[in-house]
């Protein structure tokens, strides 16, 4: 999945690193089919990008 790559380091090339891995790995999530913020989030956590398996940090709500 190159492009999701690529196309996340064109768009935020001027933020921070983590911020990056976040978002490419939240594209990668959904591509594979995850679509649960819940899951999402829980596989996030695990990964170490996110400090709380709580759906609210991913979806902001």
């Amino acid at each position: 999945m190159l492009t999701a790559s690529g196309l996340i380091g064109g768009v935020f090339l001027e933020e921070e690193r983590q911020l990056t891995h976040l978002y490419d790995a939240v594209l990668r999530l959904l591509a594979d089919g995850y679509w649960s913020s819940k899951i999402i989030t829980a596989k996030l956590y695990d990964m170490g990008l996110i400090s709380a398996p709580n759906p609210g940090i991913v979806t902001g709500i």
